[in-house]
């Protein structure tokens, strides 16, 4: 006779994982995703940057909250106080980029920088904020090398940012790493784009890259 349990056990779906899951089927992302956590150095010390996980979103609330209104300004392009609910899911989830939290050596955190997937399959757009006392001390340069490091070893073949123009420090450190200025549509912003020669050819040999300029462009708020 037939156990109406084993019946019952029958009759449930078999669950399957999403299929419009971006890291699982694009082998960039994934490398993107595994890229370890590394001890900077910086002017005074050494700082320490991991990705974000689900845990830091108090964290991630109190470091906007240090930061003045111009700092705010310069990453967001608005006058975003903190950020909502849904931009810290995104800031800590790894199928929409990368995003490093950067902290003094076991203690609380002083930066957010991070690569957020784009329209583009094999563009990333880059966005840093550093907690104000903490600027001029090379963190941004310093991260940046680093993002545009993982980046190019994911096999990504550009890196985007967008930067208030009034932030020369920015532009200028990422001019000197190589960045070059594309057609601005906006007179406060400028736009810079890394072209990467890419170490990753492992990592994206099964990629098709048939989409790679046909995107829509990069999502101007990053998360």
């Amino acid at each position: 006779m037939t156990d109406p349990r084993q019946e019952a056990l029958g009759r449930i779906p078999a669950t399957r994982p999403p299929a419009d899951d971006a890291v699982a089927v694009d082998p960039r992302r994934a490398a993107l995703g595994r890229t370890p956590a590394a001890r900077v150095p910086v002017k005074g010390g050494v700082v320490v940057a991991r990705p974000t996980a689900d845990t830091d979103h108090d964290e991630i609330r109190d470091l906007h909250l240090r930061c003045s209104d111009a700092t705010r300004y310069r990453r967001y392009h608005c006058g975003l106080i903190q950020p909502t609910p849904s931009m810290l899911v995104n800031m800590t989830d790894r199928t929409k980029g990368l995003y490093l939290a950067v902290h003094e050596p076991e203690g609380q955190m002083v930066g957010l920088c991070g690569l957020a997937f784009t329209d583009e399959a094999c563009a990333v757009e880059m966005g840093l904020l550093v907690a104000d006392e903490w600027q001029g001390r090379g963190i941004g340069q310093a991260v940046c090398e680093l993002l545009l490091k993982a980046a190019r070893e994911a096999g990504f073949d550009r890196v985007m940012a967008h930067v208030v123009a009034e932030n020369r420090r920015a532009v200028t450190f990422m001019t000197r790493l190589g960045a070059t200025t594309t057609k601005r549509t906006d007179p406060c912003v400028v736009s810079l784009v890394f072209t990467l020669k890419c170490a990753g050819a492992k990592a994206n040999a099964d990629a098709d890259d048939s989409d790679c300029d046909t995107g829509t462009g990069c999502d101007r708020e990053m998360v």
